[in-house]
């Protein structure tokens, strides 16, 4: 057994890997690589509660830090929800088609459980409904930093993704859309999100999460939440990949005009905005089922798979050099070292950068930079069709 000081982390030996201590919550370790623990939470008034699952290994060696994944469960479940897919994890990591991960589940059950993972404006009535909480605010922040400063996380927005289910679908898709400096990959299953705005009967309308003051559900506030909002206010310049799907017999609305918010005509409609938006791709999966875990299961599993190749995995070197791009998907050209340290390098662009604002297609763009880094000459080889670098030689 080994005390950490400056992790607040208690290693132990065996099957169970780790206890968490800390000033803002504590942890107590249960059955098999499971830890659960609490952080207070300023945000909400009170503690969030959580489990952790930990990576085969993680005691072994106190150096490693692992990607991390935040599971949110659907309306009205706990945490414990999620457990049944740790055997999914541990059997996908052992082959291999998976890195290694801490995957944190965490509790939310303020507006009656159905928060929808954002900050509720709604204060109370008097017939008995409670006053939501700030739960994105909450889980953004409290939550995230309590993580990553309890276990070995890599605290890069490159290597975290979140996941989530009904509910936690559409929280999963707001935290990876809105909070694109802490996600960079969302599995998104059976989302519970719907445009132009919400069927007569969702829960969405009752429970208060979109509340506003007494009134259980603005229309202005969900709008403002919604997923068209924060595409439009996408960052292409901080990528994130998608996995959405979803079963083909989710909740058939039984009204006409509510048809277009059957699951799997939402997820469509979903995956086709935000594949049109820059700097988002997205894969779209429709199996045989309805909104259970039978779908769930499946997504979860080929979602696992195929965000791994999104997610970072190892810390970032420390690099002294320049890196260059655009908002558009440049490729590299070539870089030419020569004796007296200078360095010419061109680039692939494809849109503006280093002053040239572009001109249709790729544009190459070749620069020289001195032995310090300083920028000596900078040359555009631009037309409105695609021009493309393949190497640079010393003439």
């Amino acid at each position: 057994m080994e005390w950490k000081k400056g992790m607040g982390e208690l290693v132990t030996s065996g099957l169970v890997a780790a206890s968490v201590l800390s000033t803002t919550g504590e942890a107590q370790a249960v059955d098999g690589r499971l830890t659960t623990g609490s952080v207070a939470s300023a945000a909400i008034g009170g503690p969030i509660d959580y489990t952790v699952y930990l990576p085969a290994g993680y005691d072994a060696d106190s150096s490693i830090r692992y990607p991390s994944l935040y599971l949110l469960h659907g309306r009205g479940d706990t945490q414990a929800a999620w457990q049944q897919e740790i055997g999914d994890i541990d059997e996908l990591t052992a082959a291999g088609s998976i890195p290694a991960m801490i995957v944190i589940m965490p509790d939310a059950p303020w507006s009656n459980g159905g928060n929808y993972y954002v900050d509720s404006q709604h204060t109370g009535t008097a017939d008995g409904s409670t006053p939501g909480v700030a739960v994105e605010t909450a889980f953004t922040g409290d939550l995230l930093e309590h993580i990553d400063a309890s276990f070995r996380t890599l605290p890069d927005r490159a290597a975290r993704a979140v996941g989530g289910y009904s509910m936690g679908g559409a929280g999963a898709l707001r935290f990876a859309t809105a909070h694109q400096d802490l996600f960079s990959v969302g599995i998104i299953l059976s989302p519970a999100v719907y445009v132009p705005s919400t069927p007569v009967d969702s829960s969405t309308r009752v429970l208060g999460a979109y509340g506003v003051g007494t009134t259980l559900y603005d229309e202005d506030r969900y709008q403002a939440l919604n997923y068209p909002e924060t595409l439009s206010a996408f960052d292409p310049a901080m990528p994130v990949h998608l996995f959405i799907a979803v079963g083909d017999d989710e909740y058939a609305n039984p009204l006409p005009e509510d048809a277009i918010h059957d699951l799997d005509y939402e997820a469509a409609t979903l995956y086709n905005q935000a594949n049109r938006v820059a700097g988002i791709t997205a894969e779209l999966r429709v199996y045989d089922g309805g909104h259970d875990w039978e779908v769930w299961k499946q997504g979860f599993r080929e979602g696992l798979v195929d965000i791994a190749a999104h997610l970072r995995t190892e810390e970032r070197p420390e690099s002294d050099g320049l890196q260059f791009g655009s908002v558009g998907g440049d490729r590299a050209g070539g870089v030419l070292g020569r004796s007296d340290g200078s360095v010419i390098q061109a680039i692939n662009a494809a849109d503006a950068m280093l002053g040239s604002t572009g001109q249709g297609g790729l544009d190459v763009l070749v620069q020289k930079h001195d032995a310090n880094g300083a920028q000596v000459w900078f040359t555009p080889i631009a037309s409105a069709f695609n021009e493309r670098a393949y190497g640079v030689v010393d003439g």
